[in-house]
């Protein structure tokens, strides 16, 4: 919504047809590490891209989702995008 990014977040096991559990609007993106972070209170959100470059030049990446409270990292997934 105006051009702005935001995080969306359903607890298990809802569906993003559900309202989300959490709404934060307004994060900020760092280019040089290709992340988004959102922050809300003590809690950092952070949407991380990995590229691991092979020696033949391609390059494959993975996305985590890592979530900090007071700085201290609580939860690192892979974002699984085939739901």
């Amino acid at each position: 919504e105006n051009g702005k990014i935001r995080y969306a977040s359903w607890k298990s096991p809802n569906s993003i047809s559900t309202k989300p559990d959490i709404v934060i609007e307004g994060g900020t993106y760092n280019e040089e590490k290709e992340t988004y972070t959102f922050r809300n209170g003590e809690y950092s959100y952070i949407i991380e891209r990995e590229v691991i470059w092979e020696t033949d030049g391609i390059g494959y990446s993975s996305e985590y989702l890592i979530v900090k409270k007071n700085g201290k990292i609580i939860l690192k997934q892979m974002v699984d995008d085939k739901k």
